[in-house]
């Protein structure tokens, strides 16, 4: 079951049928779809509502709506669970970037894994053009991996990425 998260002004909460109708137009802007590996463009209602029903992902994904008060802002996850480790996902539709929401999203989703999920590693991977998540993996001390060209649906060919690993030993909580 997915824990319900607070930062400072957000709510990351379970996904929800409500969230569908927003999901589909935030991330069916091309922006924001395009630095996705899964997400196809265009990205429908119908898309949004098989994502929200679940039947997308794997038993022991964790996955969190970034809700404001106003409803859905984004998402993030914590999925492939192995035991030790996860893969964690984010994304912000376009008019809430440059606010910092991923800055407190990305804290509280590490601190919740390591402090009350158990895991031992995070790893997570972008795009080499996705400038701002690059930022976000660096500033909260992820190592800088391989890269290797990754498909990317909504751009409808390969693009190059580079992988990130956290462990919970190279983890330093910030305030």
């Amino acid at each position: 079951m997915t824990p319900i998260l607070t930062t400072a002004r957000l709510s990351l909460r379970p996904r929800a049928m409500a969230d569908a109708e927003q999901i589909a137009a935030l991330i069916g802007d091309y922006d924001v779809a395009r630095m996705l590996y899964c997400v196809p463009y265009p990205y429908t209602l119908e898309d949004a509502r098989e994502w929200v029903s679940g039947s997308l992902g794997k038993p022991g994904d964790l996955t969190w709506v970034l809700d404001d008060g106003t409803g859905a802002v984004g998402v993030a996850s914590l999925n492939n669970f192995d035991g030790i480790k996860r893969t964690m996902g984010f994304w912000l539709g376009k008019p809430y970037w440059g606010r910092g929401f991923m800055s407190e999203v990305v804290r509280a989703v590490i601190t919740w894994a390591f402090d009350e999920g158990g895991l031992d590693r995070i790893e997570s991977s972008a795009f080499m053009d996705n400038i701002a998540s690059r930022r976000i993996h660096a500033k909260f001390g992820f190592t800088e991996g391989e890269g290797a060209p990754l498909y990317a649906p909504a751009r409808g060919e390969p693009a190059p990425t580079v992988t990130f690993s956290l462990s919970r030993e190279d983890w330093t909580p910030t305030p």
